[in-house]
């Protein structure tokens, strides 16, 4: 019997869970990112919600996955900000193909928000290239890189990558170096 007792106790502290709506940025259409399942809605704050591109704006690429982190609550609804980007492996591993290049770098950098983003360039070159061209392609686009950051906020710098503005002027400055075939960001993130 005390079994019993003990058990409907621990049901009755229980509390009731309720559904509630997470969004995004006004940036991104504020569209309804889902919904979460907790008690209040202060449980919210800090939870992160991972979507494809394609549910936030017109871009249909699948192969894109944003993350929003809930920042601000206000009837009883969950507001975002974005704090990464990813390029999904598949895409990358389509990119590679035999007879061409592939230069990775992994970089933390500064914002001109004074936030420290990390980012990840990939460069396929349209050809096989060793040694000199290799580590000057790098340099320069880290150099360019570095240069191009310190100009943008986190959230102008995420705008320019979705829009490609970012990978065409990169493109445009190393394509001297030796020819190019793509310019992608591999990961963009807030360092914390």
């Amino acid at each position: 019997m005390a079994a019993k007792r003990k058990i409907s106790k621990k049901l009755d502290k229980k509390k009731k869970k309720k559904w509630f709506s997470i969004f995004a940025p006004k940036s991104f259409g504020g569209a309804e990112l889902g919904q979460s399942y907790v008690v209040t809605p202060q449980d919210l704050m800090g939870k992160v919600v991972k979507v494809n591109l394609s549910k936030v704006s017109r871009v249909r690429s699948q192969n894109m996955r944003l993350k929003f982190e809930i920042t601000e609550i206000r009837d009883e609804q969950g507001f975002t900000e974005p704090v990464s980007y990813e390029l999904l492996n598949t895409q990358v591993n389509r990119m590679a193909k035999k007879n061409k290049s592939k230069i990775d770098a992994s970089l933390t950098l500064e914002t001109k928000d004074k936030n420290k983003i990390k980012i990840k360039p990939i460069i396929i070159t349209r050809g096989k290239i060793k040694g000199g061209a290799h580590t000057t392609l790098k340099t320069s686009a880290i150099l360019a890189l570095e240069k191009e950051v310190k100009k943008h906020t986190f959230d102008t710098l995420l705008d320019s990558i979705l829009k490609y503005d970012l990978q065409k002027m990169l493109k445009n400055e190393l394509k001297v170096i030796t020819p190019i075939n793509k310019i992608e960001i591999k990961h963009l993130s807030r360092v914390k």
